[in-house]
């Protein structure tokens, strides 16, 4: 598959999707505990935000653009290289 602009991008394509279910998921977390995570690193997990199930597939998820994303710097730098 061309790639004619950035928008053709799997990951491109995938990533905005995520979007809602993260801004969903914060709107969990208490007033309080954002601006304390704004003021200093707090990991979501260790303020239990949002719940296990729903942190995991969040996780999951940003494994998985990661991996995108890695895979398309490879193809990205073995193609500079020849």
């Amino acid at each position: 598959m061309k790639m004619k602009t950035f928008q053709d991008i799997p990951v491109w394509q995938k990533a905005p999707a995520q979007a809602p279910a993260v801004y969903q998921n914060t709107a969990l977390f208490p007033k309080d505990e954002l601006e304390e995570a704004g003021c200093r690193f707090v990991p979501a997990k260790d303020l239990k935000y949002p719940p296990a199930g729903r942190r995991a597939d969040l996780t999951k998820d940003a494994e998985d653009l990661g991996k995108m994303l890695n895979g398309f710097c490879h193809a990205l730098c073995s193609k500079e290289a020849l």
